[in-house]
C-alpha cells in the first residue's frame, strides 16, 4: 500500500460506497489504510458534488458536512490505532440519518471490495502543464476597489477577502499538485487530503458570507 494509490471505480454510486465504509466503522469499528484513504478521496469528490446538485445537497449536505468535521478530527498520524478507529466510530453513529441500519451492513459489505482497486505509483508523475491553471480573482467589481466605511461596516474590504480567496485556492492547487506528482506515504495523502477537506470548507464559509452580506443590503434598499 505505501508504494500504490488506491483508485475508486468508474460507475461506482459514491454515496453509498460512503455510507458503507462509514457504517462498518461506527457499527464494527473496522477499517482498512484503503478503506480509509477511499473515505477521503470520495469525500472530495461529494462535496464537489453538492456545490452542483441542489437535490443531492438538500438530501446529504449536512451529513457530509459532520462527517467532514470528523474526518478532520480524526487523530490517524500513528495509523489505525483501536483507539482512533473507535473513536471515529462512536462520533459516525451520530450520523443516524447516514449511516446504514447494523442488520444490513453484511450484504452491502460486499460492495466494498468492488468499488476501488489499486495501481502503483506513476513514478513520472504528470507534467504540469497538463495541470489545470491556477485560479486567480478577476476584476469584476462594480467598485473597482472602492473601501467600505469601517466606521458603518466592519467587515473587511473586499481587496483582503480577494487575497485571502486567493490565497486558498492556490494552497488548494498546491496540494493538488502533491497528490498527483509525489510520492508519499499513505499517512501523508491522508494528511493532504485533510487540509484540502479544510481549506474548502473555509472557502464555503467566505463565499457563504458574501452572500449574506449582499443580501443584507438588498434588503435594506
Amino acid at each position: 500500500m505505501e508504494n500504490s494509490i488506491v483508485v475508486i471505480r468508474s460507475g461506482v454510486k459514491r454515496i453509498t460506497l460512503q455510507r458503507v465504509i462509514c457504517s462498518k466503522i461506527a457499527w464494527r469499528g473496522e477499517v482498512t489504510l484503503e478503506e480509509i484513504h477511499v473515505l477521503f478521496q470520495n469525500q472530495l469528490w461529494l462535496e464537489q458534488k453538492c456545490q452542483t446538485d441542489g437535490q443531492f445537497e438538500k438530501k446529504f449536505g449536512r451529513s457530509l458536512e459532520d462527517l467532514s468535521v470528523f474526518l478532520k478530527q480524526a487523530n490517524l498520524s500513528r495509523g489505525l490505532t483501536e483507539g482512533a478507529v473507535g473513536l471515529l466510530g462512536v462520533k459516525l453513529k451520530t450520523l443516524t440519518d447516514f449511516i446504514l441500519p447494523s442488520r444490513n451492513l453484511g450484504q452491502m459489505e460486499l460492495l466494498i471490495g468492488k468499488s476501488f482497486y489499486t495501481r502503483p505509483y506513476k513514478e513520472s508523475g504528470i507534467p504540469t502543464k497538463q495541470l489545470p491553471p491556477k485560479k486567480v480573482i478577476g476584476r469584476g467589481y462594480r467598485d473597482h476597489g472602492t473601501a467600505r466605511n469601517s466606521a458603518v461596516d466592519g467587515s473587511p474590504k473586499w481587496q483582503e477577502v480577494a487575497s485571502h480567496v486567493t490565497s486558498i485556492e492556490r494552497r488548494l492547487h498546491e496540494l493538488r499538485e502533491k497528490l498527483l506528482e509525489e510520492k508519499q506515504s499513505v499517512h501523508t495523502r491522508l494528511r493532504f487530503m485533510g487540509e484540502i477537506l479544510e481549506l474548502r470548507q473555509k472557502l464555503e464559509r467566505i463565499r457563504s458570507s458574501g452572500t449574506n452580506s449582499k443580501d443584507a443590503k438588498e434588503t435594506k434598499r
